[in-house]
C-alpha cells in the first residue's frame, strides 16, 4: 500500500498513523488514541523500531503532519451516472499532477446534488468534487454498499466441498478405468440359499411370561379429595429480587474508522464506522443491542469523527443483509447497525 502525507487536525489522528516531526520526517507510529480532553488530545505511540512506547499530546485544534496508508476501496460496486441519487456514498479516482500533488489517489464522499451533466460530492476530507458525465468512466466511480453484520453464510464453503468431492470421484474413476495392472473384474451371480428349502428352520426362542410391576388400570382409582395432597405455587417469592434499572445513557468510547474497507474491520470483531455516520458490528460479537436502543435514549460518542451527544428518535429494519445503503427517514446524524435474523436493523439518532 502507498503512503500519503497529510496535514490533519490532531482530533482526526487514527491508529497506525505515522507521526512526523517538524521537518516532515517520520518519527513514531500511533498505537491508540487514549483520550481527548478539553485542552489537549492524547495518543499512545511507539518508535518505528517498536522498542520504545510513549504518550504524545496535542493542543485542541492543533494541526499535525502524519503519513497514512492509502487503502483501496473494496466495499463498493461500479455505478452508472444515471443511477446516482442524492445521499449516495461514492468513491472515485482523483489525479493531482502539479507541484506537490499527491498523484493518483482515491477519495470518498456523499452526493450533495445531481444534475443532467454533473454530480457534486461532499468529500470526507472536507473538500468538494464535481464529477462530470463526460469523464465518468475515467474516474472509476463506485457506490459504497451496506456492510454485512450477520453471521457469514456457510453455503459457499459447502458448495466448494461438494464440487471438490465430485472432482475427486471423477478423477478416481478415470484412474481405475485406465489401469492395466489388473483385469476388469466380471460380476458373478451369488447363489441364493433358503432355509425353508433346505428343511432348516431358524431358532426362535419362546418368551416366558413375566410378572408386571405396574398397577392394574382395571380397578377404580382413588380420587384426590384432600387439599394437602395438592401442591400450590406461592403467590410471592420467598426472597425479593430487585429489578435492575437500565442505564440512563450509553457511552461509546472506542470504534474504528474503516471507511472504504468496513467489512474487514467488522469481520475482525470491531465496532466500525463507515459511510461517514454508521457504526456497525456483528450481532454475534456482542453488538446485537445496536439496533434495539430505546427511543429517547441518549448516546454519547466520546472520541473520533462522530464525537458528540445523540438521542434515538426511531428504528428501521430491512429484510436483507448487504446491498445498497437504504434511505433513512428523518435524516439521522448517527446510525447504529447490526443484523437481525436474515435482515438488518438500525437505530436512528440525531444530535442532542
Amino acid at each position: 500500500m502507498s503512503m500519503n502525507t497529510l496535514t490533519i487536525p490532531a482530533a482526526s489522528i487514527r491508529p497506525d498513523d505515522i507521526l512526523c516531526n517538524a521537518t516532515g520526517a517520520p518519527c513514531a507510529r500511533v498505537a491508540d488514541v487514549i483520550g481527548a480532553e478539553e485542552s489537549c488530545v492524547w495518543v499512545s505511540a511507539y518508535s518505528l523500531d517498536g522498542d520504545v512506547w510513549f504518550p504524545v499530546s496535542f493542543d485542541v485544534g492543533e494541526e499535525t503532519t502524519v503519513m497514512r496508508e492509502e487503502l483501496a476501496v473494496t466495499g463498493g460496486t461500479p455505478v452508472d451516472f444515471s443511477a446516482v441519487c442524492e445521499g449516495d456514498r461514492l468513491s472515485f479516482i482523483t489525479t493531482e499532477n502539479g507541484y506537490g500533488g499527491r498523484g493518483v489517489y482515491t477519495r470518498t464522499g456523499r452526493v450533495r446534488r445531481v444534475t443532467e451533466r454533473t454530480v457534486l460530492v461532499d468529500c470526507d476530507d472536507s473538500s468538494r468534487a464535481m464529477l462530470r458525465r463526460a469523464d465518468w468512466n475515467a474516474r472509476g466511480v463506485q457506490r459504497e454498499t451496506l456492510a454485512t453484520t450477520g453471521r457469514p453464510s456457510r453455503a459457499p464453503l459447502q458448495a466448494a466441498a461438494i464440487t471438490a468431492g465430485a472432482a475427486t470421484a471423477v478423477a478416481l474413476a478415470v484412474v481405475l478405468s485406465t489401469s492395466t495392472d489388473h483385469p476388469t473384474p466380471t460380476p458373478t451371480t451369488t447363489p441364493h440359499f433358503s432355509r425353508s428349502s433346505s428343511g432348516i428352520e431358524p431358532y426362535r426362542p419362546i418368551p416366558e411370561p413375566r410378572t408386571t410391576s405396574h398397577t392394574s388400570r382395571m380397578r377404580e382409582r382413588k380420587a384426590l379429595t384432600e387439599r394437602e395432597h395438592i401442591a400450590f405455587p406461592s403467590t410471592s417469592p420467598a426472597t425479593p429480587h430487585p429489578i435492575s434499572t437500565p442505564p440512563a445513557d450509553i457511552r461509546i468510547s472506542f470504534y474504528r474508522d474503516c471507511t472504504g474497507h468496513a467489512q474487514q474491520c467488522i469481520d475482525a470483531g470491531a465496532l466500525t464506522m463507515y459511510a461517514g455516520r454508521i457504526l456497525a458490528g456483528h450481532n454475534y460479537n456482542g453488538y446485537q443491542w445496536l439496533s434495539r436502543v430505546p427511543v429517547n435514549r441518549t448516546v454519547h460518542v466520546i472520541h473520533g469523527p462522530l464525537a458528540g451527544t445523540y438521542q434515538v428518535y426511531g428504528h428501521l429494519r430491512i429484510g436483507r443483509q448487504g446491498g445498497a445503503i437504504p434511505t433513512f427517514p428523518g435524516s439521522p446524524d448517527l446510525i447504529l447497525q447490526t443484523c437481525e435474523g436474515s435482515g438488518t436493523g438500525f437505530s436512528l439518532l440525531r444530535r442532542a
